[in-house]
């Protein structure tokens, strides 16, 4: 019997055990059932003692699902040359190497024996223990050996490693003191990510650390023998003090950077600490980049030195910052690149905007500038009132509203403005109309646009030959495009049925909505909207791709007879589909699968509410050419109503369906017609529907070629 790895992995909340065999085999099992052949991975639910047979020879665990199972002891079977047991916690046979400590072990405290040399990758991962001691005859730890060991308080020895590997306390978030060993010469990524209880001692010896704004350890300190660094009221720096290297997540108040300083590390700025509320740089540093200061949530005052030439914004303008407390960037005046105006970052002759303090609640600009930075109009501010000279030649304030000068484009909309009219003259709302992403915390980022976060209702002026208004919702002049969807209007909207575009995001932080009824087919996404409870898709939807994020409270999707695809994305949460039980099409890289509905929305975490049963599939289908006539046929299919013949033709780029014939009926299953009829087209469809509750419900369509 061929033996391969043995291997843990979790689908839709199963825990699963695999091992590449060559004949069926059950010498892997846990508290229930095991059967394993042939590569195929045979699951099981619940937990216990994981045994394993005398022929296994290797184990590797999952990382997609380290320390999700449930095993609370390990045992081998007799024979087995290649694993060793005690206390239920697995070694190899030589004893040398720690494999996996069960992580639902009822032991809180733990010594690794004296023998082991090596603790493998998630060897404790997820364990429910709070002590940890390890001797100073290990000299290897695997990546991740302790992610996500949230008991975890204490972990002491002189272990005798080289190197700490990336993520080996990944987000043991009670872990409050360790000291890093003499013989550790090397800090990889992450290994304190999430850990933001800790104080860490760093060893005399270290000598290279991969540091980045994530490794949220409370606090550090450096032994002074240390050669290569330093701490100094809590901030890291290099040993002879001319680089930033790390600033702690929880150090607030006032920073000023000292005058030795003349390089901050990017990857270990000062992104999302939430105390820091003035950083004021020296006259040395040279260059600063505006995302270390990345969700820095208190931050009111940036003050940059007279040597800084190059104030870094190669930031994509898709991610906010969120600086929603900073009120004023101050500039050396003996700096001969960048100048201050109002609190706003200009450059030196004042031609070009280049930041604009979000807290602001008014915003004075210079009567030289000529050109302002993109992303400045897409964040969200508090600007009550901008100021404008009149000598200014290239933009133009009316209604508190900054434009271009000839007022095609909207320049800032101060995110104050509940009700809005649109000049005629505009033809440009991208400012209001694009996305940002958004941090949200657990939930990922969410994407909506910032700037116009609090309108209510948008008017377009009755002579624009660009937009129209409806109902307080902006359209494109002839109501193809739903161009904004304004975030803060309540209550419920339905889709006008003409609409074929609309930007994926155009919902996004819709706060107000509260039920939404489609007749559109493309993506859409519903990221923040947190009133919004239901979604319909009319009947004639073919198509529905909808993204789901955990900021969303949608609960019931309501999907058409009509339905042929579908793509769902992001997480069901518990919300409902309600549907027709049927066979249809999702898509996954590019390559279409058939597939139950209801196997599909469960697997996303939707529940699934059955509207009804769908007809069979039409079988026997051809199609018979006699001089110009066409006729197609198929069996009769006993259950259903009726059919309906159609194909498709391109309009606009766009494949389009053309109804040849409905047929009422099961037992009419053929129809003729002229060639001439199908534009050209050399494929027919043909589909049976059921009506349930006065719906039609379609089957999967078949297809014929007719030449």
């Amino acid at each position: 019997m061929k033996l391969g790895k043995l291997f843990f992995v979790m689908a839709a909340g199963v825990f699963c055990v695999g091992i590449g065999v060559t004949a069926d085999s059950h010498e892997v099992s846990a508290a229930v059932k095991v059967s394993v052949s042939k590569n195929e991975i045979r699951s099981y639910s619940g937990s216990g003692v994981l045994k394993i047979g005398k022929n296994i020879k290797s184990i590797a665990v999952d990382p997609t699902i380290s320390g999700k199972h449930s095993i609370s002891s390990i045992k081998v079977e007799s024979g087995n040359k290649y694993f060793y047991v005690k206390d239920g916690v697995l070694f190899s046979k030589d004893k040398t190497k720690l494999i996996l400590y069960p992580n639902m072990r009822k032991n809180t405290t733990y010594t690794v024996p004296s023998g082991v040399k090596v603790i493998d990758e998630y060897a404790f991962a997820g364990a429910n223990i709070k002590n940890v001691t390890i001797s100073s005859k290990v000299s290897e730890i695997g990546k991740n050996a302790f992610e996500n060991c949230k008991s975890l308080e204490k972990v002491q020895g002189e272990f005798n490693t080289s190197e700490l590997p990336e993520n080996l306390f990944y987000d043991c978030t009670k872990l409050n003191y360790f000291v890093i060993p003499d013989s550790v010469k090397k800090i990889k990524w992450d290994v304190f990510y999430g850990c933001k209880n800790l104080k860490v001692k760093i060893g005399k010896n270290v000598e290279s650390i991969s540091l980045n704004s994530d490794d949220y350890a409370a606090s550090y300190e450096v032994d002074p023998e240390n050669k290569v660094y330093k701490i100094d009221d809590g901030v890291w720096y290099s040993k002879d003090g001319t680089k930033l290297l790390c600033y702690p997540k929880n150090k607030a108040g006032e920073y000023i950077l000292p005058d030795t300083v003349t390089d901050i590390k990017l990857t270990a700025g000062f992104e999302e600490n939430k105390k820091l509320t003035a950083l004021i740089l020296n006259d040395k540093v040279t260059e600063f980049d505006i995302r270390k200061l990345e969700g820095c949530s208190a931050l009111e005052k940036l003050v940059l030195g007279a040597s800084v030439k190059e104030v870094k914004m190669n930031f994509t303008k898709e991610y906010s910052l969120e600086l929603d407390s900073l009120k004023e960037i101050s500039v050396s005046e003996k700096n001969d690149c960048y100048a201050s105006y109002g609190g706003a970052l200009y450059s030196k002759d004042f031609t070009k905007l280049y930041f604009i303090p979000d807290a602001m609640d008014k915003l004075e600009l210079n009567e030289n500038v000529e050109e302002i930075d993109e992303r400045i109009g897409l964040d969200k501010n508090n600007y009550n009132e901008i100021i404008l000279p009149d000598t200014n030649k290239n933009f133009f304030v009316n209604d508190n509203v900054l434009y271009d000068k000839g007022m095609t484009r909207i320049v800032i909309f101060p995110s104050v403005i509940t009700s809005y009219k649109l000049p005629a003259t505009v033809n440009d709302v991208s400012t209001i109309t694009s996305s940002m992403y958004i941090d949200d915390g657990d939930n990922g980022y969410d994407r909506f646009s910032r700037s116009a976060c609090n309108l209510e209702s948008i008017e377009a002026d009755e002579k624009s030959s660009y937009f129209k208004s409806k109902d307080g919702i902006l359209y494109n002049n002839d109501m193809t495009e739903l161009v904004l969807y304004p975030q803060a209007k309540k209550g419920k909207y339905t889709m006008p049925k003409g609409i074929k575009t609309a930007d994926m995001g155009v919902f996004s932080n819709a706060t107000g909505l509260t039920e939404l009824t489609l007749s559109y087919e493309k993506s859409l996404s519903f990221d923040g909207c947190k009133a919004l409870k239901k979604v319909t898709y009319s009947e004639g939807v073919t198509s529905v791709s909808l993204f789901r994020t955990n900021s969303t409270a949608i609960n019931n999707i309501y999907l058409p007879g009509t339905l042929r695809y579908i793509s769902l994305c992001g997480s069901g949460r518990g919300a409902t589909v309600h549907g027709y039980d049927k066979t249809l099409y999702y898509s996954s890289d590019d390559e279409y699968f058939k597939t139950k509905l209801e196997d599909y929305v469960k697997k996303y975490g939707y529940k699934y509410k059955s509207l009804g049963k769908a007809p069979g599939k039409v079988t026997g289908l051809t199609a018979k050419k006699t001089g110009h006539n066409i006729k197609v046929s198929w069996n009769k299919l006993a259950g259903a109503d009726g059919y309906k013949v159609y194909y498709f033709v391109k309009k606009d780029g766009v494949n389009t369906e053309v109804t040849l014939k409905s047929i009422t009926g099961y037992k009419n299953s053929s129809c003729s017609f002229n060639k001439s009829k199908l534009q050209g087209a050399v494929q027919i469809y043909v589909t049976a529907y059921k009506k349930v509750n006065g719906v039609k419900v379609y089957s999967l369509p078949v297809s014929v070629k007719c030449k």
